[in-house]
């Protein structure tokens, strides 16, 4: 519908308020699109709205169980609220859905390491290094989670990966 490209145009010029009005319109008319939904949670979120973020990406899983961008982005929410334990099952239904995913997998190494829980951050990072080989970000959260688990020769191995271009 005209409604969905207008919140789209505005959503695209970063005119966030404006896109998230539209996308409530949309679903005023058409309650189970998902993709209103998940658009309406990304114009929440970019401008900080976490609470409208949150129903909007829960809404839009609820219309599409196999929304792997609602599933992130919620963790995404989560994590931004400090809240790992719900963003860790939010980016463990993401990796469900799209395993291969190197994003993902970083942030549940985030989230794992932040918990003290190294062994399951070396794994979730090791699978993302392993999907993304130059993902510098992930390397460097895996060096950490080696260090943490006293493994130090592999730990500087990943930090020097961490910093090679």
């Amino acid at each position: 519908t005209i409604r969905f490209l207008m919140a789209g145009d505005y959503y695209h010029l970063n005119d966030f308020p404006h896109a998230a009005a539209y996308y409530q319109s949309v679903l005023q008319l058409d309650p189970k699109n998902s993709v209103a939904a998940y658009y309406l949670g990304l114009s929440q979120l970019a401008p900080g709205d976490l609470d409208g973020a949150e129903h909007a990406f829960q809404h839009a899983l609820e219309l599409d169980p196999a929304s792997f961008s609602a599933a992130f982005n919620l963790g995404v929410v989560y994590t931004r609220r400090k809240q790992p334990q719900a963003a860790i099952q939010a980016f463990q239904r993401a990796v469900e859905i799209l395993p291969d995913y190197a994003e993902a997998h970083e942030a549940l190494g985030e989230l794992y390491l932040y918990l003290n829980r190294p062994q399951d951050a070396a794994r979730e990072l090791e699978r993302a290094v392993a999907v993304t080989p130059k993902m510098a970000k992930a390397h460097y959260q895996l060096g950490r989670a080696y260090a943490a688990l006293g493994l130090q020769e592999k730990a500087q191995q990943e930090l020097e990966r961490a910093k090679a271009p």
